[in-house]
């Protein structure tokens, strides 16, 4: 590398086709991420055949310290989830582990052959179109088979369905449904933001429609654990509006925040109050009688028994095998309720990781959550425009802020739901913050090639 090339930049570019895998990753992990089967995993195979191919170009090249703390984070969980393989019991138990490890060389090859932000873009607004889409289709079919007399099967329709509820689950299940499509909706709404003014009509219709659908799609899974993220998102959010918005921008997105919240209360208010007023009476029967058979129910019996568990062996956990095995003794015993059994998860993502891996484990999960979100950070630094009379850097802000969302949207989902249990979940997060992560260092490398 000459002594003259910008700091992070490699002694020659990718080659075209390369740039091309780039670019098309970037679009498809978020463009199918809901509207095809194992969708999010499309983009995900592409960058690591075109790590394969390229290992020779980018590896022992200088990267980033940005990019070897995320790296660094992998193997952590690598090595907490690996320590519990067990080829015994077959090689699903390596799942996870090597998920997180081939994740890897994805990662050093997105820093070398970094995609244009235009492609995320496009990808985020197509899977919030899909989403919504996807999440209409189903529901015109669920209730259409009610109206004849029919329930649609898991199955035939990928929707769960019984003659009081129906919940959208796209093609994993609704809660994972529902929440990555909440996620894309948020993205699509920053994306309209950040570049208000430089949108045409036609696009600013387009990210709205997008916004829209995605959110739409969240609302019509039913998963009320996934909104309990909006109150960590919100003031993240209006935070960076304030910061970075005209006030006459506020004004606006104020006001169209208070007729969204009128419209939503016109088309699902009454079903969202009915599911806030069950959350809350399973939540009274559960301190009250004990009762333990319901949705909340269930939580919070999981909770209490990850807590007390955890307590016992605060370092290393139980482990996968040893939390099955102790919560059958207790429930053998009565000290834990049958309810405990029917899910290998405690349904919250901390409490279940300090139950079976403890205080090592946690600090690992904690780590992913907490590097990206140190790494997206706006500041007004990271930002800063680039050429004269430029104070913002609009694509910058932008990747920022879209990125920031992601840990942030993750810790709340993971108060309700093992997120990472899911492949949905584990390769949404790896692979948008990878792509993210490179996009930045694509754009700032090209503002400082051109100075």
């Amino acid at each position: 590398m000459s002594a003259s090339a910008p700091p992070g930049a490699f002694a020659s570019g990718p080659p075209r086709w390369a740039a091309r895998c780039s670019a098309a990753a970037a679009f498809l992990v978020p463009a199918l991420a809901l509207s095809a089967p194992s969708g999010y995993s499309w983009g995900a195979v592409l960058i690591l055949c075109a790590a394969a191919l390229s290992v020779r170009s980018w590896l022992g090249q200088r990267v980033q310290a940005s990019t070897v703390l995320l790296a660094l984070c992998m193997v952590a969980l690598a090595a907490v989830w690996g320590v519990e393989a067990n080829l015994a019991a077959g090689w699903s138990t390596l799942d996870r582990p090597a998920k997180f490890l081939l994740a890897i060389p994805c990662l050093m090859f997105l820093a070398w052959c970094r995609p244009p932000a235009r492609w995320i873009a496009a990808g985020v607004l197509a899977g919030a179109v899909g989403a919504g889409v996807t999440a209409l289709a189903q529901w015109h079919g669920c209730h259409a088979g009610l109206q004849v007399g029919g329930l649609y099967s898991a199955e035939r329709c990928w929707i769960v369905v019984s003659p009081t509820d129906a919940r959208v689950s796209g093609y994993t299940n609704a809660i994972q449904f529902g929440n990555i499509a909440l996620l894309l909706g948020l993205m699509s709404l920053v994306a309209l933001a950040v570049r208000w003014s430089r949108w045409t009509l036609g696009w600013r219709w387009a990210w709205i429609a997008a916004a829209v659908l995605a959110l739409e799609a969240s609302l019509l899974s039913m998963a009320r654990g996934g909104w309990l993220a909006l109150a960590l998102v919100l003031p993240y959010l209006a935070y960076a509006a304030w910061r970075w918005a005209s006030r006459r921008a506020l004004l606006l997105w104020g006001l169209g925040l208070v007729l969204g919240v009128v419209a939503l209360g016109l088309f699902k208010g009454e079903e969202l109050g009915q599911r806030a007023a069950i959350a809350w009476r399973e939540a009274q029967q559960f301190q009250q009688q004990g009762q333990t058979e319901t949705s909340v129910g269930h939580r919070l019996a999981h909770w209490s028994l990850a807590w007390d568990m955890a307590q016992q062996r605060p370092w290393t956990g139980w482990t996968q095998a040893g939390y099955e095995e102790e919560k059958a003794r207790r429930v053998a015993t009565g000290l834990a309720p049958p309810v405990v059994l029917r899910f290998g998860h405690a349904h919250n993502e901390v409490l279940d990781m300090l139950a079976k891996r403890g205080v090592v484990g946690l600090s690992a999960l904690l780590a992913l959550y907490l590097v990206p979100l140190w790494i997206f950070w706006p500041t007004r630094q990271r930002v800063r425009g680039s050429t004269m009379g430029e104070d913002t850097d609009r694509t910058r802000l932008g990747l920022h802020v879209a990125g920031t969302l992601l840990p942030l949207t993750y810790i709340g989902f993971g108060l309700t739901q093992v997120f990472f249990a899911h492949n949905s979940g584990v390769m949404f997060y790896l692979f948008m913050v990878m792509l993210v992560h490179a996009a930045l260092l694509g754009h700032a490398g090209a503002h400082r090639a051109a100075s």
